[in-house]
């Protein structure tokens, strides 16, 4: 027997917890009978997974039910199975620029002395820039975790869905509205990767950098939640927008990056909706430069100088069996 989940004539509600999703509702089955209830449950082993995705699906058919042929049934229907592509966002950029030379870009009197980190993920804390709240002239650096959580979220499973907003919406949408007019903050980097579709269906890491070498600022946005127990998380997310010239080959969109005349009017409380969206225009071209990356980036934990070095398109020499798969299924950061 076979059940086609999505389509119009089924009503229900959804909760997605972590690698989980739940549906339940009523749906017309077959349509024009006696709507049944239905219960679904579908759960993979990661985030990322594409292998051993598991289905469960309860339904109760009243006697109404052309299939129930005049009496109620309740049954269970079971099934593993692989999917093509997970639609999840994911990514990675980097931050190993030393603390001295950070401090001086982002003119701050000192920067925390961190170990350079070459595969930064989402859901991770990263580091933050913005002023504090008693004293607007004066920044501070705070650690947020990447993935905003607006104040409304009934819990923190929406954060891996919040790890970038479209520049051009942002400060419309629900979630980003609030942060966009006053919660502004700056994150630092130093290159970020993005992800090419080749001929053969594999997808192909590049990592992106000035050509000076210098670090850059990410133009983001952060908010507080609190729990229900009064527990506190600050977030943030990052901002996109339309890409230049020099990634359009690799994807449409690319991470809003603020020049260096910008940083300070970007965390002004005072700044327009107009000035606003003019720092969030696309970098001019010449400014960026990329190359191709071994497919380790994609493994999540991996932290090595090894991430950033030069390889050759389709090169998975120095790939393991897990992050070539990884690749496969990757998704842009900056949707």
């Amino acid at each position: 027997m076979f059940i086609f989940f999505s389509d119009s004539r089924r009503e229900g509600t959804s909760r997605n917890d972590g690698f989980r999703t739940d549906l339940q509702g009523t749906r017309a089955f077959p349509e024009g009978s006696a709507p049944a209830r239905f219960s679904h449950t579908v759960q993979a082993p990661s985030a990322y997974s594409t292998t051993g995705v598991s289905l469960r699906a309860d339904y109760e058919l009243p006697a109404g039910n052309d299939v129930a042929r005049g009496r109620p049934l309740k049954f269970e229907r079971q099934q593993s199975f692989s999917i093509l592509r997970v639609i999840s966002m994911c990514g990675r950029f980097t931050l190993k620029t030393p603390a001295p030379r950070l401090a001086e870009v982002f003119h701050v009197p000192e920067f925390p002395q961190l170990a350079p980190r070459y595969n930064i993920a989402p859901t991770q804390l990263v580091i933050c820039i913005r002023t504090l709240l008693k004293d607007l002239r004066t920044r501070e650096i705070v650690a947020l975790r990447w993935g905003l959580i607006p104040f409304w979220a009934k819990d923190v499973s929406i954060c891996s869905r919040m790890i970038n907003a479209r520049s051009e919406t942002a400060a419309d949408k629900p979630a980003f509205r609030r942060a966009f007019q006053v919660r502004r903050c700056i994150i630092p980097a130093d290159g970020f990767y993005e992800w090419q579709k080749l001929s053969d269906g594999t997808r192909q890491p590049w990592w992106i950098h000035r050509s000076d070498g210098e670090p850059f600022a990410f133009a983001g946005l952060w908010e507080t939640w609190k729990s229900k127990d009064s527990e506190q998380i600050e977030s943030c997310t990052i901002l996109t927008t339309t890409a230049n010239v020099d990634l359009q080959e690799l994807h449409d969109r690319m991470p809003a990056i603020l020049l260096s005349g910008h940083q300070t009017a970007w965390l002004s409380e005072s700044a327009s909706r107009g000035q606003l969206n003019e720092m969030l225009e696309p970098l001019p071209e010449g400014v960026l430069i990329r190359h191709p990356v071994a497919r380790l980036v994609n493994k999540t934990g991996y932290e090595d100088p090894a991430c950033v070095e030069p390889v050759s398109i389709g090169d998975s020499s120095s790939e393991s069996s897990e992050s070539s798969e990884s690749a496969d299924r990757q998704q842009s950061l900056f949707e």
